[in-house]
């Protein structure tokens, strides 16, 4: 994590979530939640401070097509929810989904954005979700206002050049990764 972070509990009182079932079940894949088709996971999330920024990443290692599925289920999900409403911290905050556009990642990998508004104030969260093999990492930055793409990338970075390692059969480096 970039220096400043620090790790909190993984939560998912801070997740988005919604009554739209087709909506909701994007939102989960698209943070890489485990399915029946996942066999491993892990998750982990960092706040520089308790109004943000706030970074989430997790992986799912899936069996069969699961990992290309995923990845194909979220690629339209600006098309298929472009607005949705989610609770954050108690209050009903009504989201706009859009493509965001930054360098692919891994095998393949979708981004968007997600645009509220709670009381005159912006709420924005960058999604990234990356296949390396058979596996799904996602990575999530949240902050008020726009969040920062550089460390949207950054963190895709990371994450993509720690899947890699595992899919080679090597245990992962500590972050940052080396240059390459």
């Amino acid at each position: 994590m970039p220096t400043g972070y620090a790790e909190t509990s993984s939560s998912d009182s801070s997740d988005l979530k919604t009554d739209d079932v087709i909506c909701q079940r994007l939102l989960d894949t698209l943070r890489a939640r485990p399915s029946t088709s996942a066999g491993e996971s892990g998750d982990a999330e960092f706040e520089k401070s308790t109004s943000g920024p706030f970074v989430a990443s997790s992986v799912v290692a899936f069996t069969g097509s699961g990992a290309e599925d995923a990845m194909a289920s979220v690629r339209d999900f600006a098309q298929k929810c472009p607005q949705f409403t989610s609770k954050v911290d108690g209050t009903d905050v009504s989201f706009t989904a859009g493509l965001l556009s930054i360098p692919a990642y891994g095998d393949e990998s979708a981004a968007m954005r997600f645009t509220g508004a709670v009381d005159s104030v912006t709420v924005g969260v960058n999604f990234l979700l990356i296949r390396v093999g058979s596996a799904v990492t996602a990575v999530e930055v949240a902050d008020l206002g726009t969040p920062d793409v550089d460390l949207t990338q950054q963190m895709a970075a990371r994450a993509a050049a720690k899947l890699r390692q595992v899919e080679a059969g090597e245990t992962p480096t500590s972050s940052p990764p080396p240059s390459s």
